[in-house]
């Protein structure tokens, strides 16, 4: 940095601004590619396309969480308690992958794509929380 100028502003990645662990789970998350290998080594139907997971996720959130209470901290303490257990399920699931995503078996392809999907589902999932959050339903 340069005495009397700016410093020049830091690159943003699409993810700034997300919690620490939603960051991680999405850059961790397999790829489109790999998962649609996957799915081809393990004879599955490819996996829908990234947008109609995380639609699903948020339209299966929106129906099974209920009435939201008023207060935002009760509303907010709610919510996580739903979305954290599927946040966990996601990040055991990426630790579970198979190293470099080499997948040698049918059960490391089919764990792939599973980890695919929930990721993108969660994701979806995680938009419904804070659409709630903020009261937008």
């Amino acid at each position: 940095m340069i005495p009397g100028f700016p410093s020049p502003p830091r690159a943003r990645t699409p993810h700034d601004g997300l919690h620490p662990l939603v960051r991680t789970m999405i850059e961790r998350c397999p790829s489109r590619t790999d998962a649609l290998r996957a799915a081809l080594m393990a004879h599955m139907p490819p996996p829908n396309t990234e947008p109609d997971i995380v639609q699903s996720g948020y339209s299966i959130f929106m129906k099974t969480f209920g009435p939201c209470p008023r207060p935002y901290q009760d509303r907010g303490t709610a919510l996580e308690a739903a979305f954290r257990p599927m946040l966990a399920h996601a990040l055991d699931l990426l630790d579970a992958l198979p190293p470099k995503l080499a997948f040698q078996t049918t059960k490391d392809a089919e764990h792939i794509v599973q980890t695919y999907v929930t990721v993108h589902w969660t994701v979806g999932a995680r938009a419904a929380a804070m659409a709630l959050y903020d009261g937008v339903t």
